[in-house]
């Protein structure tokens, strides 16, 4: 498989590095062969031996083209034509809190055209966490999926490579032991260009005054933004550092001890550390209200003191014990919200949720026929594979379990999906609990990561899908219902309506079992394990659709953790009267597997192969 890697138009850092280095070390990739886009003025940010060609170059557009795989952490600006079968993933390149892409106040005319040729290439986009998804998505205007992954490059701020990279990374630019680094990363601004587009740049903070107040044992590292990397010739003195052109800001975040910002993603990564930062927003009003806008309400989520000036800015450095102390339940409160998927395990999930499966996708098909042009139906699909599943008593997830035929749920699901509603039907997995394992089994399936599976029951991995999901309706369906092929043909007509609904058994109600009841005007009423007098049981195969997809997942928001997806469309049909459809399949055979009772009803069933009508 060939790779092309890019960060920031030609740095060796970020996302994409995080990948590389983890896809090095990978024993199923030995065979991949890397190409990294390459700008001269970073070349030596590079190890030595690492395959580049120049960014721009005509080799660099031969090389994109005939990728199979291409990892950015921005847009490419350039001229190519991805090829069929490849795949475009899109990391990006830090939390949103400033308006970003679509979303921005202005932008100089064509930009946002051109910017967004590229954007319409990407496969799949990765979030750093559930707060950033729908920012993500609504700004770019992205239909593809987005993957909850946290960020790759943020996995050795918290794994066991840290200390060494700190030691090092401090010793390279001469901070002494006991020397408090103090890293000040200032934000683009779109108005630093004037009507010429030449650069007109100020730094603010002023470091002749940081160096005089805060004495030998404070150094100032400047981190520009990758745009004004250039523009620190007048501040070069002896306790001030430009670090702009070091390679990789991750390792800076690790060899710092305190963080200056005002409206930088890089706050975000920062704060996995859980080291403080100084919020230096001299220009909050007019950066929010005329020049960027915010995405969050800034003074409310902040992780740290908001500072007018330059002396307020030294005199917090002064008194940082006092400082961390008033801030320390906000700063909390900024990691739960912003870094709770960052565990180390990032670059695991995207490698075996994107790049591992594209791999043995594109080995099972050497030699094989072109895939067919599209699908027959263009339907999204989510398979709920996130659970435990303890009630069946197997060491493995329920969507594993092996059945008489010799495929496992999982496998006859998706067989059954793809004969029905076509070959390319998207199909995502979300997975928690042996989660590679499941992402193996799934070798052309998208994936969404629940972290919280352990805690956490089907609203909340149901939740997560949808918030991923492009636009459109959803078909949705628990990992461990076995069913007839024919009960999806049965309810297509309805998918294509575009028409909400659950299927339904009316020739069981188990007391263990989900329950419905109606309405006078015959949509669902009620619908969870512990309805009275109910009709029928619900088989664990659902759709919403695209009007109605807001207000479910809104309603999920609101469950609570160990509530089933049920709960959520119960709340959206009481509080804002979701009409959603009982659709009986009773004609056809689906069991789903709890018990090993539940195993043996599946087993029993003489499954029939699905003919296509008219065939």
């Amino acid at each position: 498989m060939q790779i092309v890697w890019n960060s920031f138009g030609g740095r060796y850092s970020d996302n994409p590095r995080a990948l590389y280095e983890a896809l090095l070390a990978h024993p199923g990739a030995a065979g991949f062969r890397h190409t990294w886009l390459s700008d001269p003025l970073h070349a030596g940010g590079f190890p030595e031996g690492t395959p580049q060609v120049a960014h721009g170059s005509p080799e660099s557009v031969a090389a994109l083209e005939s990728a199979d795989l291409v990892v950015s952490n921005t847009h490419i600006e350039l001229d190519w034509t991805k090829a069929p079968r490849a795949r475009y993933l899109q990391t990006w390149h830090g939390t949103p809190l400033k308006h970003i892409h679509f979303d921005v106040y202005w932008a100089p005319e064509g930009r946002l055209d051109e910017l967004t040729r590229d954007v319409r290439r990407w496969d799949v986009l990765l979030s750093p966490n559930v707060a950033s998804t729908e920012n993500l998505r609504n700004a770019f205007d992205f239909h593809g999926p987005v993957l909850e992954t946290g960020y790759p490059r943020n996995d050795v701020l918290v794994d066991e490579r840290g200390a060494e990279v700190r030691e090092r990374v401090r010793a390279q630019l001469g901070i002494a032991p006991g020397t408090t680094a103090v890293l000040y990363t200032p934000t683009w601004r779109d108005d630093l260009l004037d009507g010429e587009g030449r650069l007109d740049f100020s730094l603010h903070l002023d470091a002749e005054e940081f160096s005089r107040r805060l004495g030998d044992d404070h150094v100032l590292l400047l981190r520009m933004h990758y745009m004004l990397s250039a523009r620190l010739r007048d501040e070069q003195r002896p306790g001030v550092v430009d670090v702009s052109y070091h390679p990789d800001i991750n390792e800076l975040y690790l060899a710092a001890d305190v963080l200056i910002t005002d409206y930088s993603s890089t706050m975000f990564d920062f704060a996995v550390t859980g080291r403080p930062i100084l919020c230096f927003t001299y220009d909050l009003e007019d950066y929010r209200d005329r020049l960027r806008g915010f995405y969050f309400d800034f003074a409310a989520i902040a992780p740290g003191p908001l500072l007018r000036t330059s002396d307020e800015v030294l005199g917090a450095l002064e008194g940082l014990d006092a400082v961390v102390a008033e801030h320390a339940d906000a700063y909390a409160a900024f990691r739960e919200r912003f870094s709770h998927l960052e565990d180390g395990r990032a670059s695991e999930r995207v490698l075996e949720a994107v790049v591992l499966p594209l791999a043995r996708e594109l080995e099972a098909a050497a030699g094989l026929p072109a895939l067919p042009a599209a699908a027959a139906h263009d339907v999204q699909v989510v398979v709920l594979a996130a659970g435990l599943g303890s009630r069946l008593g197997r060491p493995h997830p329920k969507p594993l379990t092996v059945l008489k035929d010799g495929r496992s749920i999982l496998q006859q699901q998706v067989e059954n999906l793809r004969e029905v509603l076509g070959r390319d039907t998207s199909i995502t997995a979300v997975v928690g609990f042996m989660a590679e394992d499941v992402m193996a089994a799934g070798p052309q399936l998208s994936f969404v990561y629940n972290a919280d599976f352990a805690t956490t029951n089907t609203s909340k991995s149901l939740l997560r899908a949808l918030r991923g999901s492009r636009a459109g309706g959803v078909l949705w369906l628990n990992g461990d219902v076995v069913f007839d092929p024919r009960i999806v043909q049965h309810v297509l007509p309805l998918v294509e309506k575009d028409v909400s609904f659950v299927c339904v058994n009316t020739e069981r109600v188990a007391d263990e079992e989900v329950k419905y009841t109606l309405d006078d005007d015959g949509y669902v009423a009620e619908l969870s394990k512990a309805v009275a007098g109910g009709l029928g049981e619900a088989i664990g195969i659902n759709y919403v659709s695209s009007d109605d997809k807001h207000l479910l997942v809104e309603r999920l928001e609101q469950c609570g953790p160990q509530d089933y997806f049920e709960r959520g469309i119960e709340l959206a049909v009481e509080l804002d009267g979701l009409r959603v459809l009982a659709v009986d399949i009773s004609q056809f055979p689906a069991v789903e597997v709890d018990f090993e009772e539940d195993l043996r009803r599946a087993d029993a069933v003489e499954w029939v192969p699905w003919e296509r009508p008219g065939s």
